[in-house]
């Protein structure tokens, strides 16, 4: 019984243990089937912890991988990656919220198992023709090249997304997609070069984020960064670590695309260049198209009636909320002054300002979307960014960026250009008032930039020299009839002029604006394509064309066209000058004691000192580009209009008399008590006169090329002005005062540069004047201007003109001098033997030296 027992209860137990292995095979047979109907999306995703984001993609961040559910309905769609500046370690190389670097335009096509984004690095034609059977050619001759290759890891479960592991496109590092901007403090105006050596052990991942319209993978980036100056000369230690954080963003360009506008060379407009095939008959061509924002009325029918309406998406500018807070009322002034030139073609309140909105979780400012105006501590003046579609010229986001040194900058401008008629700004620390006036107006003119439009250079040469003393004139016009020229303060203005009402600083938008603003946002309903609105467009130009204060100077005539020049003031630059040199002699005797607040150590003063010598050698600069000047104009064949007038010879003998007469006399500027309390320097009025004697060795290859254009002033007549001034006191046999016996000695010697007689018997090339190693310090205290000549890049100006002068750059009619120098010694023979006293000690040792020169040969 015992037994049977035993064998029942071994029985049970090992059915039991049966049962068990049976269900744990059971168990594990449906985990096996389980796993075999994961999709590889679940497989992929399964565990993983991980921040994902939902917008135009859904972007996943897991450990230091980007997953990226690329939606099948983008394939083929234009999309472009840029960059921002989350933080940074060294903000000289870029600052906070830049949106800095490039853009690359990508398109994303998927062929088998790989994702492949393709960039294309030649614009793609446009077809405006007929014919659509060009499109298929466009696409099969420009399909771009493949920029990086992604492998499918799965689909999403509905299918609607291909899933790519894209850490590699944002982790990267390349001249594409670098985050910095060429301009940048490190950079020193384009004077040095900066390289950075990408370190991939010292980058990592941060965060993920996906928008309506964009995506943005955060990533610190690690570099090692050398600078060159003159992209030749190591600066040393060299070798310094820079840390940044970026914002890579992949951005979908607006598929329903804004229709572009033509660009037109006659207008400051910027542009991008685009081709395109015209139509059949027609082979490729280049146009140009504006940059200016998609500004449409939101009530159209309202529009058409003339009623003011508001644009269907104003243009909004975001203001940090670490912009110095007393900055902030005339940053705001700056940008909506814009709103008048809109109001004028039927926008109300196109253009706006807000601060950086709280408690907002929608908003971030480091989202393209967002256009911002932000704060850096850093010594720059102002800059700002501009990114379009670069089908159409639409601006997709446009921002500037104040640095602190902006408005010690423009203290220092105001105090250099107008301490002379303003008591007010005789001091260390200008009012708010003052300051908030000067933030104004550069707040205005870099907006302009940011509304599409380009610097105008000819403005300020159109308004008469006197106006800008008279107090309602000043008060009505202001100094220009645009703000988009580069003008300075009121340096014309006389003491006592503040007082009956001048103004000392621009007074605003002027009438070329309005101008500008009407010809690049008014609609244009009827026209259907861009070359629909031509006739309107040009009518509007023709209209404007017996208008002075609409004309536009390009930046690239800096050399060649005394209208179309920076910082200056005036139709007439010697009337000017008389007025600039009245106010630097009364400078010059007090600033020490005006500004002594402040100044325990002199340092400010001294830097002062120097200032305002490099003043007057931009207004004697403005001065001599009258000679051998060209007065450029861009006109169609249609206009009869010449493109271009040689400057006349009276204008240009004048010019030439003046300098040289300046030159004789320069002890003015010397303030022999100031000097002896500040640090030993060269003489001030030594520095000046070289410049004026190089200044005219310089100009002499514009005087023969005007005169070869057609102008009335050969240079035979230039030398011989040039002579005759010098040497007047010898020629009429008078005894000699020192500063004509220094401006006598210094014009030798730049006759004997400029005739090769120093040089071996072999060498026919001159020596470069003076004037060609100064002129990058021409505008030294006011770094604008240096901006302007150095950053070709921001497009100051504009298209390349339909006459474009070629100028060989060591070209000196060497003879004219050889012959003069000869001329010079004949003279100084005859003028020894009737001289006595100081006046006969200096002939006898200019002859010294010619004949000693003479004889190495």
């Amino acid at each position: 019984m015992k037994r049977i027992i035993c064998i029942i209860w071994v029985s049970f137990f090992l059915f039991g243990l049966c049962n068990e292995g049976m269900a744990r095979k059971k168990k594990q047979d449906a985990k096996k089937e389980q796993r075999e109907k994961q999709s590889p999306y679940d497989k992929l995703f399964k565990g993983k912890t991980m921040k994902t984001s939902k917008g135009l993609m859904t972007v996943h961040k897991w450990k230091d991988k980007v997953y990226v559910e690329f939606p099948v309905e983008l394939l083929g769609k234009d999309m472009m990656l840029v960059s921002s500046i989350e933080d940074i370690s060294d903000n000289g190389e870029g600052v906070v919220g830049q949106f800095a670097g490039y853009s690359l335009p990508l398109c994303f096509t998927r062929l088998d198992s790989f994702l492949h984004a393709r960039i294309s690095l030649i614009d793609k034609p446009l077809n405006n023709s007929n014919q659509r059977n060009i499109d298929e050619a466009i696409d099969q001759a420009n399909a771009g090249g493949i920029y990086a290759m992604f492998k499918v890891l799965a689909f999403t479960p509905d299918s609607s997304a291909i899933v790519v592991d894209m850490t590699s496109l944002f982790m990267e590092y390349s001249p594409y997609t670098t985050p910095f901007a060429p301009y940048a403090a490190n950079s020193f105006y384009g004077w040095i070069a900066r390289e950075h050596d990408y370190k991939k052990e010292c980058s990592f991942l941060k965060d993920v984020k996906a928008f309506d319209n964009n995506i943005a993978v955060q990533c610190e980036l690690g570099f090692v960064e050398n600078q060159y100056l003159f992209g030749a000369f190591k600066i040393v230690p060299g070798d310094v670590k820079v840390s940044v954080t970026v914002n890579k963003i992949l951005l979908q360009l607006p598929e329903e695309q804004m229709k572009p506008r033509l660009a037109d060379p006659r207008l400051g407009v910027a542009y991008t260049r685009v081709s395109h095939f015209p139509d059949e008959r027609k082979p490729l061509e280049q146009t140009h198209y504006t940059k200016r924002w998609r500004l449409e009325p939101a009530d159209e029918a309202a529009y058409n009636r003339g009623e003011l309406v508001e644009p269907e998406k104003p243009i909004v500018f975001y203001m940090d909320s670490l912009m110095p807070r007393t900055w902030k009322k005339y940053v705001k002034e700056g940008v909506e002054a814009w709103n008048r030139a809109f109001e004028a073609i039927g926008f109300k309140d196109a253009v706006r300002v807000v601060d950086f909105p709280r408690n907002d979780p929608e908003f971030d400012a480091n989202n393209i979307k967002y256009s911002t105006i932000r704060y850096a501590p850093l010594w720059l003046d102002m800059q700002s960014s501009m990114h379009i579609d670069p089908r159409t010229g639409e601006i997709l986001n446009a921002s500037l960026y104040l640095y602190d040194g902006m408005v010690s900058g423009l203290q220092d401008e105001r105090k250099l250009t107008t301490m002379a008629a303003d008591p007010g700004v005789r001091k260390a620390f200008l009012s708010e008032e003052i300051v908030g006036d000067l933030i104004r107006s550069t707040v205005m003119r870099e907006t302009g930039i940011n509304l599409g439009l380009l610097y105008n250079a000819g403005a300020s040469s159109v308004y008469p020299v006197d106006s800008l003393r008279s107090p309602a004139f000043t008060r009505e016009y202001g100094l220009s009839p645009s703000i988009m020229d580069d003008v300075p303060c009121n340096y014309i203005a006389q003491p006592g002029d503040l007082e009956r009402g001048v103004r000392m600083t621009p007074k605003g938008l002027g009438e070329y604006d309005y101008y500008v603003i009407h010809w690049l946002y008014k609609p244009i309903f009827p026209a259907a394509t861009p070359w629909d609105e031509f006739a309107v467009l040009d009518g509007w130009i023709k209209e404007g064309r017996g208008n002075p204060n609409l004309r536009y100077g390009k930046m690239p005539y800096y050399y060649y066209d005394p209208t179309s020049f920076p910082g200056d003031l005036g139709d007439d630059h010697l009337k000017a000058l008389r007025y600039a040199i009245n106010n630097l002699k009364l400078s010059l005797r007090h600033f020490y004691r005006w500004y002594a607040d402040e100044d325990v150590d002199q340092r400010k003063r001294a830097a002062m000192y120097n200032a305002l010598g490099y003043q007057l050698r931009k207004r004697i600069n403005d001065l001599s580009v009258n000679l051998g000047g060209f007065y450029q104009h861009e006109a169609f064949s249609d206009e009869n209009t010449p493109s271009y007038v040689v400057v006349p010879r009276e204008t240009q003998r004048a010019a030439l008399k003046y300098m040289v007469e300046l030159a004789k006399d320069l002890s003015w500027l010397d303030n022999k008590e100031v000097e002896r309390k500040l640090e030993i320097r060269n003489s001030m009025e030594d520095q000046i006169r070289g410049f004026i004697l190089g200044t005219l060795t310089f100009r002499i290859k514009y005087v023969a090329l005007g005169a070869e254009k057609g102008g009335d002033y050969s240079v035979k007549e230039y030398v011989n002005d040039i002579y005759n001034t010098v040497w007047e006191g010898t020629i009429k046999n008078r005894p000699l005062k020192k500063y004509e016996m220094d401006l006598q000695k210094d014009f030798l010697g730049s006759v004997v540069a400029s005739s090769t007689a120093a040089t071996t018997a072999g060498n026919f090339t001159p020596r470069k004047g003076l004037v060609e190693s100064e002129l990058a310090e021409l505008p030294g205290i006011d770094r604008r201007q240096v901006e302007s000549m150095m950053m070709t890049a921001r497009e100051r100006g504009g298209f390349s003109p339909n006459m474009r002068v070629v100028m060989p750059g060591d070209y000196v009619p060497v003879d004219h001098y050889f012959n003069m120098l000869f001329r010079i010694q004949d003279l100084l023979k005859g003028a020894v033997t009737k001289s006595t006293g100081d006046t006969r000690l200096h002939y006898e040792y200019l002859l010294y030296k010619i004949r000693k020169m003479l004889d190495n040969k």
